[in-house]
């Protein structure tokens, strides 16, 4: 396997090298190659929310294909609340979010956030309710493992060349 440095504000990143999948158009390939580095998908991210607060939901919002909704979870730092895009999907309705961050080497710091908070803010296209989460581990990721893949291929792609496993959360209604 070969790594590859990206770029970034100060924060050393690397990432091994991914060949296109066959699921995935070339040129969507190359986009996602193209931003696959901590600053663009911050970057991208906060132009996603900004899009998203100003002008609502659009029709079209997915992430390189998949469902996304907007994530807030209290900074396990800074206590203050992040917000964030996430794919996410569903089965048996519930709601499952996956750490994948494109395969890069660090687990996203949302799924930090939230491995450390296990509560927060769900909005998605006519829906926002407070969830409480639980990470899946073991047996039980094993389990749900293939239907997440299913419906959003790219985080088994990325999974099969990345060292550190995804963190998988399902994300449950809060109780009052």
């Amino acid at each position: 396997m070969q790594y590859i440095n990206l770029p970034g504000n100060g924060v050393k990143s690397m990432a091994i090298e991914v060949p296109k999948p066959d699921f995935a158009s070339q040129e969507d390939w190359d986009y996602l190659m193209s931003v696959r580095n901590p600053d663009n998908i911050k970057s991208n991210a906060k132009a996603d929310i900004e899009r998203i607060r100003s002008e609502g939901w659009p029709e079209d919002m997915a992430t390189m294909g998949g469902a996304t909704l907007l994530l807030t979870v209290l900074g396990r730092k800074s206590g203050l609340p992040r917000t964030t895009p996430v794919n996410y999907a569903r089965y048996n309705d519930n709601v499952y979010v996956v750490g994948s961050i494109a395969g890069l080497d660090k687990h996203p710091v949302w799924a930090l956030n939230l491995e450390s908070a296990l509560k927060g803010k769900v909005e998605m296209p006519g829906e926002e309710w407070d969830f409480e989460a639980r990470k899946l581990e073991g047996e039980e990721r094993e389990d749900i493992w293939p239907k997440l893949d299913a419906q959003f291929p790219f985080w088994g792609h990325f999974q099969k060349y990345c060292e550190r496993e995804f963190m998988v959360f399902l994300l449950t209604p809060a109780r009052s």
